[in-house]
């Protein structure tokens, strides 16, 4: 309906905790271990019309270990007299290492890196859909994603023990995706 708007206010917060238990003697693995992130959330969106919408959001995100980060996306959509409905939308990500991949849960398996940081995204999206007839939808959407300090396992030789780390360049992920709704 022209002229709609609406407004969400969110408030979140994440514990997680990890407590490493031996299967024999205590050893140095032998941990508890906490992480929180609280979040705040605001979004806007608005029709200006019976056909087309916008919409901004915003998120601030509180980590007891990694500096405080602020993402956003913004998006639009227009839709025809047909029932074709054209979306775009644009926008940024963060997330921080979790307690797994920070500490890690057996040295002989797997050896967690302290020396990760979060990751961050950039990306975007168009697509297009149709209505085909009563509740059933199909459409497809581009995207492209860009990923800086993005969260990797690795498992070399000779002792293939796994070990996170951040890739060293940026990468970038783009494709399309296909979808039906009935």
């Amino acid at each position: 309906e022209a002229g709609q708007q609406s407004i969400t206010l969110a408030l979140d917060n994440e514990h997680e905790s990890f407590r490493n238990v031996p299967i024999g003697p205590a050893g140095p693995t032998n941990s508890r271990r906490t992480l929180t992130t609280s979040g705040f959330v605001a979004e806007y969106n608005l029709n200006i019309s019976n056909n087309f919408g916008l919409g901004a959001a915003y998120r601030h995100d509180w980590n007891d270990i990694f500096q405080d980060a602020d993402t956003y996306r913004i998006s639009s959509s227009y839709q025809f007299q047909n029932g074709v409905r054209l979306h775009a939308a644009s926008g940024t990500g963060f997330k921080a290492p979790t307690n797994f991949e920070l500490f890690g849960i057996d040295p002989g398996n797997f050896i967690g890196n302290l020396n990760l940081k979060p990751e961050h995204s950039k990306g975007w999206e168009a697509g297009v859909q149709q209505d085909v007839k009563n509740s059933v939808t199909i459409g497809a959407v581009y995207f492209s994603n860009i990923f800086e300090n993005e969260i990797f396992t690795d498992s070399p030789p000779p002792n293939f023990i796994s070990t996170p780390g951040n890739h060293a360049s940026d990468s970038k992920q783009k494709g399309v995706e296909l979808f039906a709704s009935f």
